[in-house]
């Protein structure tokens, strides 16, 4: 019921376009502003928005329409020339603009820097400005109030002159005339002070004309900035441990101090300290809150110039080694030594390690110039892991260093002492190192080798860190030597007339003192002797092996029985480096004394480069001589005497190789007895 419709007379101003349809007469405009002041009291009976400068609103009505009605609703008699062209016009809408008249002194306040800090100059610009349309009718004057807080220093103005008062803090300038348009900068230059700090100032300046003549907007005859003003404080950080070392799993306090050197309090002071990895967080003091997985962060609040809090926190190791805390400091305000600001704390967690260590020695008793080896076994029954474990094993003096192997980690040898590097040996865990050595003549007797360890870890029981190992050196020099000889006479005794027997074999069965078996044969000399040297300590059976010839063993005539054979031979428990004397005595079958049968029982072998002529039974032949016969009988060739055999190498007597054919040969033999045996005459072939 209320539905109605709107036309438009014209000269209508809309912000926008939504009536496009309607406002279509002469002088409407769409999507314009109006720049209208506030709904407020401009004078008449009700409130109004005045038009602003600038206003499309003003002088917008056409002459030939304008005056009607004759006043504006406040009724101010119109048109009036409000844009200034010389044409009087009416504004559309309810308020007829009225051009102002006098000067519009206006005044803009900026500072820099901003915010400032304690101790820097703060420079503030003021720039004061006659927006007309007139000339000021009088002197225009600045008055400026400094904030507490700040120290004047200087003034500057590039028109009229400025003056500091010290007892009220504030600055007067009188700029003179200022036409329309007129600019006049002030610049004043003060310092901030140490109670302006962590504060904000408020510095304002009025201008105005000092005979009070017209000022159509003296709103902006007023201009203030406020300027934040930071304080310069120089925070410091030092944090100490205790205890340092420490066991893993007990507790470890970190006092942390913080001082500010000023110049000005510190406010907003936190404090953030990044506890190490392997701890366990214990406690912290008043404002402070730990933050996972590893950040404890405490509220300082304020700490005055040249004054300090302190910080405790507690945490508890889990692992031995080296672990660093790192505490930093930071403020509101600018600090000039940065550097100064973090602190870092290394503290040495030991843990708790039982070490032993246990030794042998591969064979005992050993002989000199034989390698042997140590067997070193370190062991951690923990409860913590042993880091940094180090062997050190002190050789006894006069043995030679061969090798050291280890399990794990390395191993140095240097003037005796052997050291191992073994790293870390978790609980439980054992590392094993071998070390071969060799003694040597000066070793003989016992020796004692002694190995030590150490960790990082404290160790609850020392006392099984060391461990002896004797061993015994033996020189393994043992001798048994002695003779055989023919006892012609039978009677078990050597004779000085009964001869040696040369080229007979004596053996040696047995085991050492280490249950090696020893089997070794030796043969008699010319002078019927035998030897079995560098022997180690053990029991042994000496026997001879008889040859076929002899028919009766007349010495020894007790002890055990030898293998195949009928006769006894020695059994000796040899001592290390011992010498045993024993002999060997027989008597021969009568016919190796009948001459033909003994010179008869010589092999000519042919060899290479001639023939060998070598008794059968060399331990009945003390020495022979071969003579070589051509067909013919003349003597060919003749051997000097010699012990182990002759070759004839098919030459004559003067050296020179023989013809092919047949040759006759006689061997004469000396037997161990002194006779003198000549045998038959044979034949030989030479091709």
């Amino acid at each position: 019921s209320n539905a109605g419709s709107i036309s438009s007379g014209g000269y209508n101003i809309l912000s926008d376009g939504s009536c496009s349809n309607v406002f279509t007469n002469t002088g409407d405009l769409l999507s314009t502003d109006p720049m209208l002041g506030l709904l407020q009291n401009n004078g008449g009976p009700t409130e109004t928005h005045a038009l602003l400068p600038g206003s499309p609103a003003i002088d917008h009505v056409d002459e030939w329409v304008c005056p009607w009605p004759d006043t504006d609703q406040r009724g101010v008699g119109r048109p009036i020339d409000g844009d200034g062209d010389s044409v009087a016009r009416c504004d559309s809408g309810a308020y007829e603009f009225e051009p102002p008249t006098g000067a519009d002194v206006s005044v803009t306040k900026s500072d820099d820097p901003d915010p400032v800090e304690v101790g820097q100059t703060l420079t503030y610009t003021i720039i004061v400005t006659n927006n007309g349309p007139e000339a000021t009718s009088s002197d225009v004057y600045v008055s400026d109030t400094l904030p507490s807080g700040v120290t004047f220093v200087s003034v500057n103005t590039t028109q009229g002159s400025c003056s500091f008062d010290p007892l009220t803090n504030s600055i007067e300038c009188n700029l003179g005339i200022l036409n329309p348009s007129d600019t006049v900068t002030i610049t004043i230059t003060v310092t901030v002070e140490d109670p302006a700090a962590g504060q904000s100032i408020q510095n304002c300046a009025q201008a105005y004309m000092i005979g009070g003549g017209n000022d159509p907007n003296p709103d902006n005859n007023e201009s203030c900035v406020t300027t934040g003003v930071r304080g310069v404080a120089d925070l410091r950080v030092d944090k100490t441990d205790n205890p340092d070392p420490v066991l893993a799993g007990n507790d470890l306090t970190y006092t942390i101090t913080v001082t500010n050197d000023g110049p000005t309090a510190a406010t907003n002071v936190t404090l953030t300290d990044t506890l190490p990895s392997g701890v366990t967080f214990v406690s912290a003091g008043p404002g402070c809150s730990f933050f996972a997985p590893n950040q404890v962060i405490c509220s300082l609040g304020t700490i005055p110039a040249n004054g300090s809090v302190v910080v405790t926190i507690v945490v508890r190791p889990n692992a031995p080694g080296t672990i660093t805390n790192t505490a930093e400091v930071t403020a509101a305000e600018r600090d000039p030594d940065p550097y100064n600001n973090t602190d870092f704390e290394d503290t040495e967690v030991q843990g708790i390690a039982d070490l032993s260590i246990t030794k042998t020695d591969e064979t005992d008793p050993v002989v000199v110039g034989q390698d042997f080896s140590y067997t070193l076994a370190v062991t951690n029954s923990g409860p913590s892991a042993a880091t940094n474990v180090v062997l050190t094993d002190t050789l006894p003096a006069g043995v030679i260093f061969v090798s050291a192997v280890p399990s794990q980690g390395s191993c140095t040898y240097a003037a005796g002492v052997v050291t191992c590097n073994l790293g870390t040996i978790p609980p439980g865990g054992t590392a094993i190192v071998t070390i071969t050595i060799q003694p040597t003549v000066s070793n003989i007797g016992t020796i004692v080798n002694t190995a030590q360890v150490t960790s990082d870890a404290i160790d609850p029981t020392p006392n099984n860190n060391q461990d002896d190992e004797p061993t015994q050196v033996l020189s393994g020099a043992g001798i048994i030597r002695g003779f055989k000889w023919l006892d012609l006479d039978g009677d078990g005794h050597k004779a000085s007339y009964e001869p040696f027997l040369r080229g007979i074999t004596i053996r040696v069965t047995g085991t050492d003192v280490w249950g090696n078996p020893i089997t070794l044969t030796a043969v008699t000399d010319a002078n019927g002797q035998f030897a079995f040297t560098n022997l180690p300590p053990g029991t042994y059976l000496v026997c001879e092996v008889r040859p076929d010839v002899i028919s009766y063993q007349t010495y020894p005539r007790t002890g055990p029985i030898c293998p195949d054979s009928e006769f006894p031979g020695y059994e000796i428990i040899l001592g290390d480096g011992e010498i045993r004397e024993i002999a060997f005595g027989n008597v021969f079958d009568e016919l190796y004394f009948e001459p033909m049968a003994l010179g008869s029982a010589i092999q000519a072998v042919p060899q290479r480069d001639g023939v060998l002529f070598r008794p059968q039974h060399a331990f009945l032949v003390k020495e022979l001589q071969v003579e070589i016969y051509d067909l013919h009988g003349h003597l060919v060739y003749r051997s000097p005497w010699a012990s182990d055999g002759v070759l004839w190498k098919l030459q004559n007597e003067r050296g020179q190789r023989v013809a092919r054919g047949v040759y006759l040969y006689v061997v004469t033999v000396r037997a161990v007895d002194g006779t003198v045996l000549k045998g038959k005459v044979q034949k030989l072939i030479v091709k």
